[in-house]
């Protein structure tokens, strides 16, 4: 009955009780945070986080191994919310840098790509085929794509407003301000 109360009451329980599905699903949702003093199993138990997580994304942090590393696991959190984009951003970085889950995770908001990998924010091949997406995701991009040409035209294609995440070379380069007004001539304005 405490856990009903107050969820956070789980972490005085017993290892016996921190191991009770339906008392830990009580304390979780009185107070979300009260999953991390679930016993590391029922933290780990994939049917249980996908349903906790779903529910309240910023539980995700208390996702205990070997289901944290899972990448089977983070897609059907992904698939199974349009905010799974959110609970993704506490996965451990192997999970971060995984470029099919990034790409799905960019896919929900292109603000994921902030918590992506450092490893992927600098794959120029990746980072150019995500901005093909979304001219957004330049705006996390690693400091040395920002003078990448291809890149920022590509995401320049989409929106002006791209130019913002070029490094000052690129904004005082004539030839590739040239290219950026061949694109798109209010520019100018």
């Amino acid at each position: 009955e405490a856990v009903s109360n107050d969820g956070e009451a789980l972490r005085f329980a017993s290892e016996k009780l921190r191991d009770d599905k339906a008392l830990v699903v009580a304390a979780v949702e009185q107070n979300f945070a009260a999953l991390r003093h679930a016993s590391e199993a029922l933290r780990a138990d994939k049917e249980l986080l996908l349903k906790i997580v779903k529910d309240f994304w910023f539980a995700a942090e208390y996702v205990a191994p070997p289901l944290d590393t899972d990448k089977g696991f983070w897609m059907n959190v992904l698939d199974q919310d349009e905010l799974g984009w959110m609970a993704w951003s506490y996965a451990p970085a192997v999970i971060r840098a995984h470029r099919g889950l990034v790409r799905k995770a960019v896919g929900q908001d292109p603000m994921a790509f902030k918590f992506a990998h450092e490893e992927v924010k600098r794959d120029v091949d990746f980072v150019r085929e995500l901005a093909e997406l979304d001219w957004r995701i330049v705006a996390n991009m690693a400091e040395e794509l920002r003078s990448n040409r291809e890149i920022l035209l590509v995401a320049v294609r989409q929106d002006l407003h791209a130019l913002i995440h070029a490094d000052m070379e690129m904004r005082n380069d004539v030839d590739f301000l040239t290219e950026v007004v061949d694109i798109n001539p209010r520019s100018l304005a």
